[in-house]
């Protein structure tokens, strides 16, 4: 199963890709402060994205999508259909 890291995930395009990337088969990731629902299916790693510390040290993705805004949804479109 494939692993991917999401900033966000709770609001907005994060939201919508948390979930996409859940009903397709993959061990989905989120980082965010808790502060709202969470996807059904993701793992929450509760933190702020700007202080990670060592939240991530022993954990491996093979995609990381830090989604800022509505063009990186297309990016992930990209990389999922190359995995």
């Amino acid at each position: 199963m494939k692993k991917i890291l999401i900033t966000g995930g709770t609001t907005f395009v994060s939201k919508y890709a948390a979930k996409y990337f859940v009903e397709h088969g993959y061990d989905v990731y989120v980082v965010n402060r808790n502060s709202k629902p969470q996807v059904k299916g993701v793992t929450l790693i509760e933190s702020d994205r700007h202080n990670l510390g060592d939240k991530l040290k022993n954990l491996h993705f093979d995609v990381v999508a830090d989604i800022i805004n509505v063009r990186c949804i297309l990016l992930l479109v990209v990389v999922e259909r190359r995995l």
